[in-house]
């Protein structure tokens, strides 16, 4: 029987997230996308990096290495929430 998730880790997740996402926006910068094409390109770099490190997740997996998959979720989750910020803000070219 799968285990349910409840309100609060749920919330502390967001939370690291959500320093992560400040985290990274001190190292890059805010400047906004400048399109929706460069959204998808952030956006598949982010993907092709987790794919091309996946042996490696496999094995963190494997000895129990949750800070490197952490790490990476950490990484799509900035650019998906920034992408729709700048969405959001208007701040997109088509």
């Amino acid at each position: 029987m799968r285990k349910e998730v409840t309100t609060h880790e749920i919330a502390i997740a967001m939370g690291e997230s959500q320093d992560w996402l400040w985290e990274r926006l001190k190292e890059k910068g805010r400047n906004s996308f400048s399109s929706t094409h460069e959204l998808r390109g952030v956006m598949d770099e982010e993907f092709n990096e987790l794919r091309e490190e996946f042996n490696e997740l496999r094995e963190a997996l494997h000895i129990g290495d949750q800070d490197k998959i952490v790490h990476e979720l950490k990484d799509i989750f900035v650019v998906a929430v920034f992408g729709l910020a700048c969405l959001k803000a208007g701040k997109l070219e088509w």
